[in-house]
C-alpha cells in the first residue's frame, strides 16, 4: 500500500482505535445474538409474529436483511481495524454503508408506525431495488418491473395501498411509490 493511502497514527491513537475495536467487536456480537433471536422466530403475539401469520412479513424481511448488511460491513471494518493497516478512505465507504444500511432498517422497523404504513415502506425499499435493477437492464427490465408491480397490487391486503408517482432524489424522472390510503377525514401518511 502506498504511503498516501494508509493512515499514519500516534500511539495515543493507536490505543484509541484498539479500544474503539473492542467496543464494536461487543456490539457486533450482542447485535448477532439480539437479531437471532428476536426474529427467529418471531415473538409470538408480536407485530412481526402476526405479519408473518398473514404473509405480510415483507418490511420485516427488508428490515433484517439491511440489519445484516449493516452487521457485515462493521465487521468488515472492524477486519480492517485489527489487521491494518488503515486506510485513508475504505473506511468511509465501509461506515457509510453500514450507517444507510441501519437507517433503513430503523424507518422499517418504526414502532410508532401502522402495520399499513409498515407494509408500504416494505413495498417502497422492493420497489426501490426493482427501480435500481431496471437501471442495468435492458428494455425486457420494464416488462419484470410492471409484472412486479403487478404482483404487489394484489398483496395489498383490503387495496388500502395505492400505487402512484413521487418525487425522488436520484432521478429526474417520477418513480411511483406506494402510500396509504387517506384515513377518513384525515391525510396519508
Amino acid at each position: 500500500m502506498s504511503q498516501l493511502a494508509q493512515i499514519d497514527m500516534t500511539p495515543e491513537e493507536t490505543a484509541v482505535l484498539e479500544r474503539e475495536a473492542t467496543r464494536l467487536a461487543r456490539l457486533l456480537s450482542a447485535s448477532e445474538k439480539f437479531t437471532a433471536e428476536a426474529a427467529n422466530p418471531p415473538v409470538p403475539g408480536s407485530r412481526m409474529g402476526h405479519a408473518r401469520t398473514v404473509d405480510l412479513r415483507d418490511a420485516y424481511d427488508i428490515a433484517g436483511l439491511l440489519i445484516r448488511a449493516c452487521e457485515d460491513h462493521l465487521r468488515t471494518t472492524l477486519l480492517v481495524l485489527k489487521t491494518g493497516p488503515l486506510p485513508s478512505f475504505a473506511l468511509y465507504t465501509l461506515l457509510r454503508a453500514a450507517a444507510d444500511a441501519i437507517v433503513r432498517a430503523k424507518h422499517l422497523l418504526d414502532p410508532a408506525i401502522s402495520e399499513q404504513t409498515r407494509l408500504a415502506r416494505g413495498m417502497n425499499e422492493r420497489l426501490d431495488n426493482i427501480n435500481q435493477l431496471s437501471k442495468a437492464m435492458a428494455a425486457p427490465g420494464r416488462a419484470h418491473y410492471d409484472q412486479r408491480v403487478r404482483l404487489w397490487d394484489l398483496r395489498s391486503p383490503d387495496r388500502s395501498l395505492q400505487f402512484g408517482a413521487a418525487r425522488s432524489r436520484s432521478s429526474t424522472a417520477a418513480p411511483q411509490t406506494w402510500t396509504t390510503s387517506p384515513a377518513p377525514g384525515g391525510s396519508r401518511t
